[in-house]
């Protein structure tokens, strides 16, 4: 629908190590950031059958 999505990724590590956050970003200079805006405007749009 949006098409690919390429993203960078970052594992932050608390200090013993117990705990990871996930940081997913839009590499700088593309239009990946704007694609998931597209997402919450298209995912609200409701369709009908027509008989």
């Amino acid at each position: 629908m949006i098409g690919a999505v390429d993203l960078d990724c970052q594992v932050l590590l608390a200090p013993e190590g117990e705990q990871r956050l996930v940081l997913h970003t839009p590499p700088p200079g593309t239009d990946t950031g704007e694609r998931p805006a597209l997402l919450r405007v298209v995912g609200t749009e409701q369709f009908t059958a027509t008989p």
